[in-house]
């Protein structure tokens, strides 16, 4: 009984020794830089409809070559499945998402060009 836990053990740090001799090469190969950093979407500002139905969240990315951050609107159902694209801003913002109390609409605010201050969006029920 001893030696098969001390396998195991032996065996547990093997791997992990291995795992961070991997990771230690791939970082090596190309070190993480501010150009990546830059290049990851970040998910922020996720809400849960009144429901429980649906998640609503948004995805903000860089455009380096104009110096600027774009951000729009996402939602996914909260049983799972491939997430939906709401907004499609090129420049400028839609943020800050927040549900009706019936669930029926989404408000958020905009910095779009042809929208001053508020959006609304209609949803569709989620299948269930």
């Amino acid at each position: 009984m001893m030696n098969l836990n001390a396998s195991r053990a032996h065996g547990r740090l093997l791997l992990g020794a291995l795992t961070l001799l991997s990771l230690t090469a791939a970082a090596l190969a190309h070190p993480f830089r501010v150009e990546d950093m830059q290049n990851l979407a970040r998910v922020g500002g996720v809400r849960i409809s009144p429901d429980g139905l649906w998640a609503v969240f948004t995805v903000t990315r860089s455009d380096l070559a104009k110096n600027r951050l774009v951000t729009n609107l996402w939602r996914v159902p909260t049983v799972g499945a491939e997430p939906q694209q709401l907004t499609f801003v090129e420049h400028g913002s839609n943020d800050t998402p927040r549900w009706s109390a019936d669930g029926r609409y989404l408000y958020f605010l905009s910095s779009r060009v042809d929208v001053h201050t508020r959006s609304i969006q209609r949803q569709k029920k989620a299948k269930t």
